[in-house]
């Protein structure tokens, strides 16, 4: 008979197994990790996610067809009824179902005395979670060397030690975080020990830190030299904290370079972009990508606009999103690219038309060859800063900034230059 749990894809497994048994070995290893219970729920919660999937994949047809007729008309009142009806239907089926299994379940514990099957199985992740956090402090330390992190970590020992002391975890995960404690207070010890190292070998005073600071101020004075030339584009700071940066001569020039390479790919004439009709491209992206009110809004407002951006043609923002659209709706990584899409369209709010497009050609950087390949450092982080203003707190801005930083492979040196106007 074959196996009836669900994988995460939410397809019934159907792998062949023995008539005494009804689940195979790998989802059998899933309910002895997860506990029971929890098993039961994740595949009644898998269970709701494919019938929700069934139902919006047969109400494509519909939606479409309501999308189609004109606003007032019986017709597609009667088809949004229809769907609102049924959603609603589902919804609350599978309220009640999930409530059902909810008491069950309950009901079962305490007919059981209270013992929770699952609780082995919660005892042991939570002491995964616990033993996971000294990566995070690892981290931490390595990174600011400078602060002295004792308090921290002692708060940490202590926290593990009240578990230990608890008792509540069982004897195996008890005696991992017994392990823990002693490995944590080796590692510290071989960490400050490092560091110590290391500031002894910097050039100077301060070290490896101080080291970096100097740099990034000669760097930012350099900028700022450069600043005050006849060129302004070069003023880093300024351009990390403008938000219409695409109007550089830089990014200027590598919008147009996407643009004529987005032009080879073909567009259907029913998806062509049209000053007195709306192509299928606009009717698509609205229904897939699923935009907030302003997202829309503005997507409403440039795609459905015959407007010149760079002095190019009438309508070049709805020309570029039909060539993109076509080539996400062909490819394979067709979900990813919704979602970058989505990304760029609701970032797009605010943003001045060259934005508007310079967005909507970055959707395919990585995936159409020639797409972003000579996009230089200062227009990537250019792109990248301004959404870090619209963070609160400074500190979040500041960690956000330097992971920018790092996975583009800024030198050190130069980070100050770009994390300075983070800091207003």
């Amino acid at each position: 008979m074959p196996c009836t749990a669900r994988k995460a894809d939410t397809v019934i497994c159907g792998r062949i197994i023995p008539d005494n048994q009804t689940l195979c070995g790998t989802h059998e290893g899933v309910k002895q990790r997860t506990g029971p219970n929890a098993f039961r729920v994740k595949q009644l919660k898998l269970k709701h996610k494919s019938e929700r999937n069934e139902f919006e994949e047969r109400m494509i047809p519909v939606m479409r067809e309501m999308q189609a007729l004109p606003i007032g008309s019986e017709q597609r009142g009667a088809l949004l009824d229809r769907y609102i009806t049924e959603s609603g239907q589902l919804r609350t089926q599978h309220r009640v179902e999930t409530t059902a299994l909810n008491t069950q379940l309950l009901n079962e514990v305490r007919a059981n005395g209270g013992v929770n099957p699952d609780q082995e199985g919660e005892n042991r992740r939570a002491t995964r979670r616990t033993i996971r956090d000294w990566v995070g402090f690892r981290r931490r330390i390595l990174r600011w060397p400078h602060i002295r992190w004792d308090v921290e970590i002692a708060n940490y020992r202590q926290r593990i030690q009240a578990l230990i002391d608890g008792n509540q975890l069982g004897a195996e995960n008890t005696q991992d975080l017994r392990d823990h404690l002693v490995f944590i207070a080796q590692d510290y010890r071989q960490i400050l020990e490092a560091i110590r190292v290391d500031r002894a070998a910097a050039p100077a005073v301060g070290g490896r830190a101080a080291a970096i600071h100097a740099a990034g101020v000669a760097a930012r004075a350099e900028a700022q030299a450069r600043a005050a030339g006849p060129n302004p584009n070069e003023n880093m700071g300024a351009f990390a904290r403008d938000r219409q940066n695409v109007h550089t001569s830089a990014a200027v020039k590598q919008v147009k370079h996407n643009i004529n390479v987005i032009r080879q790919i073909f567009v259907p004439e029913e998806y062509r972009w049209s000053p007195t009709k709306i192509s299928k491209t606009y009717r698509e992206i609205v229904f897939e990508c699923d935009l907030s009110p302003k997202g829309n809004w503005q997507f409403a407002s440039y795609y459905c606009n015959n407007a010149q951006i760079y002095d190019l043609e009438e309508g070049i923002f709805g020309i570029m999103t039909d060539g993109v659209w076509q080539y996400i709706r062909d490819s394979e990584d067709k979900r990813c690219l919704i979602n970058i899409l989505k990304r760029e369209l609701e970032d797009n709010i605010g943003m001045c038309a060259q934005g508007n497009l310079s967005r909507i050609c970055n959707v395919l950087s990585g995936y159409l060859p020639g797409i972003g390949q000579s996009e230089s450092i200062s227009t990537i982080l250019g792109r990248e800063f301004p959404k870090l203003m619209e963070i609160e707190r400074e500190p979040d801005r500041l960690r956000q900034g330097e992971r920018i930083l790092r996975e583009n492979n800024v030198p050190e040196a130069e980070w100050e230059v770009w994390l300075e106007p983070l800091r207003a």
